[in-house]
């Protein structure tokens, strides 16, 4: 990870023909380095994982004691149209870029 981020991308965009519901929506985020390193995490709105969580309870593997685990997700209250770049810039401040994104 060296250098000024060049690209922020969230897959959803792509997959969902740019038209993504940014308030509810999970979606890896990749973010790549000038120098040409990549690095991905998952990231998950407030309102998808409620969604989620709703979705879940009615179903025999909640009401058994199961549960769902998601490692290294990032949740924020929405994707503001898109534009994360402040939540990442903030991670990288604070060093918490390592701990949640994997190289790719």
């Amino acid at each position: 990870m060296t250098g000024a981020i060049q690209k922020i991308i969230l897959t959803a965009d792509y997959l969902q023909d740019g038209n993504a519901d940014y308030e509810d929506l999970n979606t890896d985020v990749i973010v790549q380095f000038e120098n040409g390193d990549k690095y991905v995490a998952a990231f998950y709105s407030w309102k998808n994982l409620e969604n989620m969580i709703k979705e879940l309870e009615p179903k025999d593997e909640y009401r058994s004691g199961r549960f769902y685990k998601v490692l290294n997700m990032v949740l924020v209250r929405d994707f503001d149209q898109g534009d994360i770049r402040p939540i990442i810039d903030a991670m990288l401040a604070e060093g918490d870029f390592q701990l949640v994104f994997r190289k790719l």
